[in-house]
This record gives C-alpha cells, sequence and structure tokens, in this order.
C-alpha cells in the first residue's frame, strides 16, 4: 500500500487495460498506472477566488475560524448545514445558558447588541425536530425490494404513478387516520408534497417550531410514534432506487415529492430547535423566506437580497450554507476522462456499481456529488459503506 500525502490529481486516463492517474506532489508531476481506480471525491466546495472576507461561499471555506463582527449576517439555508453557520457565529458572541427546568436562553456579549443572523430559504421553512422511531426499522408492507423489482419490470413508462399508489397504500397501513384527514386517496405526488408543506407555511417559523419540538419531546418521553412520519422515512430509501429507473419526465415530477422525503428525514437534533428559539427569543435571529426568484447582489461592501415580493435585506456578512450541488460530466476535473465520455452535458453515466461507461469496469466514482441525479437522498458514513462495498464486489467479481 503507498499513501500519497498533498497531491493533486490533474488527470486520469484509460491507458488499454489500465488506467493513469496524474497529480502533482510536493516532488512535483506524477503519474501511475493502476488495474482499477476509485474517484471517491467526497463533496466538492465551491471556490473563493474573491476572497471577500464578508462572504463565505460555504460553511466549510473559513467561516468556523474566521472572527466575524457582531453584525448583520445573512445565511442562505435553513437546513442544518444554515443552522450550524449561525451558531458558529452566535456563538462568537454570546452564550447559551440553560436552567434547572431545561429552558435555554441566549445572552448577547454587552458589546454584541448590533448582531443580528437572519436565515433565508424559498419557503422560509425551519427544518422540524428529529422524531423519536424505532430502529432497526419495521418492514415495509406495499413497498418491499420484491414489490420494486416488480414495479421495475413493468418498465418506465407510468412507473412513478405506480409507484404513488404503493406510497399511498402504505401510508394508509400505517396510519389511516392522517391518510384520510389529509385526502390522500385523491392527492398525486405533486398535490401532496403542497398539503404536507401548507400547515407550516400558513404559520409563523418560530411559532411552528416551538410546537413541534414540544410534540417531539412528549412523544420521545412516551416512546411514541408517528406512524405517517415514520412511513414516509421508512419509504425514502426505497424509492430512492427507483430514481434511476424514472423517464425525464417522471424524474421533473418526482422532485415534488423528493422535497416531503428531505424534509422528513432530514429533521435536526431537538438541542439544535432550542438553541434557534433562544436566539429568536433574544432578538438576534429572523427567517427570511425568498420565494422562487429572487437576486442577491453585491454592493459597497455588503450583500443586498431582494425577495420574490421586492423585499429588500442587506448584510454586512453573507454565508451560503445550500449545501452539495449536483455535478455531472462538465464538472470532472480530469480532462481525459471527460473527452473519453464524448459530451459535457448531463450526469456521469454509470452502472449500479457505480462503474463509469464505456471503461470496461476500470473506472468507478461513488462521490456524492456525480451521484444526486440518480440517488438523491445520498448522504452518510452509511451510504459511503454501501457504495464502498458495491464497488470493491464489482471489483472482485471483475465486472465490467
Amino acid at each position: 500500500m503507498a499513501l500519497r500525502e498533498q497531491a493533486r490529481v490533474t488527470d486520469v486516463a484509460r491507458v488499454g487495460d489500465e488506467v493513469r492517474v496524474t497529480f502533482d506532489g510536493s516532488d512535483g508531476s506524477e503519474s501511475l498506472l493502476f488495474s482499477h481506480v476509485v474517484l471517491a471525491t467526497g463533496h466538492d466546495w465551491p471556490e473563493d477566488p474573491d476572497h471577500d472576507p464578508g462572504v463565505f461561499v460555504s460553511p466549510w471555506t473559513g467561516l468556523m475560524e474566521a472572527a466575524l463582527p457582531a453584525t448583520s449576517v445573512g445565511i442562505l439555508g435553513t437546513s442544518l448545514s444554515g443552522i450550524d453557520a449561525a451558531m458558529a457565529v452566535a456563538c462568537q458572541h454570546g452564550r447559551f445558558d440553560e436552567d434547572a427546568g431545561g429552558a435555554l436562553t441566549f445572552h448577547p456579549d454587552p458589546d454584541a447588541s448590533d448582531l443580528r443572523l437572519t436565515l433565508m430559504s424559498r419557503q422560509g421553512l425551519l427544518p422540524e425536530a428529529d422524531f423519536w422511531c424505532p430502529i432497526p426499522y419495521r418492514p415495509l408492507q406495499h413497498m418491499s425490494e420484491a414489490a420494486l423489482d416488480s414495479e421495475v419490470a413493468q418498465g418506465s413508462d407510468g412507473l412513478l404513478d405506480r409507484l404513488w399508489a404503493r406510497f399511498v397504500a402504505e401510508m394508509a397501513a400505517a396510519d389511516p387516520a392522517y391518510t384520510e384527514a389529509i385526502g390522500l386517496a385523491h392527492l398525486t405526488p405533486e398535490g401532496f408534497a403542497e398539503a404536507y408543506f401548507a400547515p407550516r407555511l400558513a404559520a409563523d417559523p418560530f411559532d411552528w417550531a416551538k410546537s413541534n419540538l414540544a410534540q417531539v419531546e412528549r412523544n420521545t418521553a412516551a416512546r411514541r410514534v408517528v406512524e405517517w412520519r415514520y412511513a414516509i422515512l421508512r419509504m425514502h430509501e426505497p424509492m430512492e432506487t427507483m430514481v434511476a429507473h424514472l423517464t425525464e419526465t417522471d424524474r421533473e415530477r418526482f422532485d415534488a415529492l423528493k422535497r416531503v422525503f428531505i424534509d422528513n428525514y432530514a429533521a435536526v437534533p431537538p438541542q439544535s430547535i432550542h438553541r434557534l428559539l433562544a436566539l429568536h427569543r433574544a432578538g438576534v435571529l429572523d427567517i427570511f423566506a425568498l420565494g422562487e426568484a429572487y437576486n442577491l447582489e453585491r454592493k459597497a461592501g455588503e450583500t443586498e437580497v431582494q425577495a420574490e415580493s421586492g423585499e429588500r435585506r442587506r448584510f454586512a456578512i453573507f454565508i451560503d450554507a445550500r449545501g452539495q450541488r449536483s455535478l455531472g460530466i462538465a464538472d470532472l476535473p480530469f480532462p481525459s476522462l471527460r473527452a473519453a465520455l464524448g459530451t459535457e452535458e448531463g450526469p456521469v453515466p454509470m452502472n449500479d456499481h457505480f462503474a463509469i461507461a464505456g471503461q470496461q469496469g476500470r473506472l468507478f466514482l461513488p462521490a456524492a456529488p456525480y451521484l444526486l441525479s440518480r440517488l438523491p437522498f445520498v448522504q452518510g458514513i452509511t451510504a459511503s459503506h454501501d457504495l464502498g462495498e458495491a464497488v470493491a464486489e464489482a471489483i472482485l467479481a471483475g465486472e465490467p
């Protein structure tokens, strides 16, 4: 086994039955030949060519080490990454205290009276608190592996509608009261997404967060399962395996249902909600709903954000915390590999073992940013284990 540290790979190219990897290291440029190459590139955060001290292009580009003033801070993204960014700034300028009853209070420093944090997203929703449920998961009744294989065998045409019928049946079996109350039997995937988010959109986000947190904590203490939430959680991984089989039209339709799944499994630790509420009570944090058509512009050392409604806000510090974007062929940093794929458009073509098409099983790409178009929920340590296992099995089996 050999390890090359502080090496930047500049090209990857097939050479007969082998793969040449070229990289720049501390001793200059070098290239080596391998029988197989696994491009496990992980997250790809945007570059910051301007090095503007008032702009952070991701939470992971210097924010955690930066000493920021107590000023107006705009954070694009309300998921856990956005919450982490808010906490990174807030904890520089105050402290959280917990009383004997467990209530959390944020105390700004005496010189931090100008600190204002704003979390921004299209809908202006906060994530919900992580709910209690049994692990390992209970088996699904209508979305078993065999059932999904049967649906795939019938072809891609109409597949989303057939999967939706199974989704509805699974929800009805798990929580008939919720299914009836929301009218799920009469909804499309798009209509369900609207109905799912409607109550939260109609409420103040902090009022909703407070109510949801109280419910989650009661349920956790009583070990009570909210069955419809648990059913959605258990279905998101089986549904993810179906995305690669959908037609292009159905993939676009699936986006609405994808938002529901992501909202459900990306619930955040209750303590994170406690902290957000404490910041809001202290007058430090608010939410800004941007709508679908919003605009960002850097002006005179500040970032101006204009929402679809026309409302404008200006921030001395701006943090983009939207998370990982989907990458495709054009984003591959290896010119020979891009040329071998023959196009600069679309996702990188690969098989179920993540072997890149046309590379005779020599090149594998189990890298989350390049998989999001076919595995929209891929994340975390367990997913990394599954990806690595699939690649290892293919290499050992000598699959093309």
